[in-house]
């Protein structure tokens, strides 16, 4: 290799290990702007199957807002709504993009107000309990777990001791609270260098209330790591795995796949089985959040949010998928379609 083509080679490392998830070079930050309007543009996408899973629409949301994107966590917060809450400090309550608006998209302030203080503002993960109300929020600087009610407000926090001794840059990327009560907690690697599972946390009850959880190992497909997860109706979880690869600019390969819960073990290894790519000639990006609202019937729909890193070669996507349980199952370790639209 010659020494030229040696130094470009290492001058676009350097250029993809600072856009790297989580150490991102962000664009400049804009002036504030409390803009409420939401532009909400439908992009070409193809209706595909993929097992259980059906592939509906992708849309791609713009504000001038200041606080708007950097989505990395999704619930559904009521009726045809949905919650999106950023890594800074902001949120977006918005409706379901196919239904009729009962009320108008909001972007606010989320948590803590100190936008400055990294640690009570990087909220990667969160889960709700719609009987209650109550919202979760995982921070992942911090390993802290918050308690919301439904007006936002904190109700309670925790620092498990547990997740204290994931690394530092590697704290709560996934959480749900299962309908039984109890909450699996994902990290997105593992403290030891080199390892390509990651660590996880089975709780019995409410973290906050000091649960006391017990440790298991989440092995994801090689390369990939977990960014979500969420309950599908039947039990089971879908979980988002998402990567990147080196390029100008970097790019996200994602994938869905489906766990099931009654599978953790205390000091056991968790799999999961992938059931669709969501890469490729299609709306894609750096996946973060997902979202599955319960149907009538015993079905779903499934909504995944992008996080753009506020950089300005990313974008804020929202993808939908219907989930039907007696739809055909991909084979185990099978090789499933590719999701394809047009960017």
């Amino acid at each position: 290799m010659s020494a030229a083509r040696r130094w470009r080679l290492l001058a676009l490392a350097g250029v993809a290990l600072g856009l790297a998830p989580g150490t991102f070079v962000r664009s400049p930050k804009p002036p504030e702007n409390r803009s409420q309007v939401l532009t909400v543009e439908r992009l070409a996408a193809a209706p595909r199957q993929f097992g259980e899973f059906r592939f509906l629409a992708a849309w791609r949301l713009t504000s001038a807002n200041s606080r708007f994107g950097g989505y990395s966590a999704l619930v559904v917060p009521g009726e045809g709504r949905l919650l999106a809450i950023n890594d800074a400090g902001g949120m977006l309550e918005m409706p379901m993009p196919d239904r009729p608006a009962a009320a108008p998209a909001r972007i606010a302030g989320f948590g803590p107000r100190d936008p400055d203080n990294k640690a009570m503002v990087d909220s990667e993960a969160a889960t709700r309990d719609p009987l209650t109300g109550m919202l979760w929020v995982a921070y992942e600087s911090s390993g802290m777990i918050v308690r919301y009610d439904r007006a936002f407000l904190w109700r309670g926090y925790v620092f498990p001791a547990e997740i204290g001794r994931w690394p530092k840059n590697g704290g709560p990327e996934g959480m749900l609270r299962l309908r039984d009560g109890r909450f699996i907690v994902l990290s997105e690697r593992d403290p030891k260098r080199g390892v390509a599972s990651s660590p996880g946390l089975l709780f019995p009850g409410d973290p906050v209330d000091k649960a006391q959880p017990a440790k298991f190992t989440f092995e994801p497909p090689a390369g990939y790591r977990p960014t979500d997860l969420a309950e599908l109706p039947d039990g089971r979880v879908a979980i988002l795995l998402r990567t990147w690869k080196l390029g100008l600019p970097v790019r996200f390969p994602s994938k869905l796949a489906v766990a099931d819960p009654a599978e953790i073990r205390a000091g056991g290894v968790w799999r999961a089985q992938v059931v669709a790519d969501l890469f490729g000639p299609i709306p894609s990006d750096n996946y973060e959040g997902i979202a599955i609202d319960p149907e009538p019937g015993g079905g779903a729909t499934v909504w995944i949010v992008s996080d753009d890193n506020t950089a300005s070669f990313q974008r804020t996507l929202l993808l939908k998928f219907s989930w039907n349980p007696g739809a055909p199952t991909q084979k185990a370790r099978g090789s499933p379609a590719r999701l394809s639209a047009n960017r």
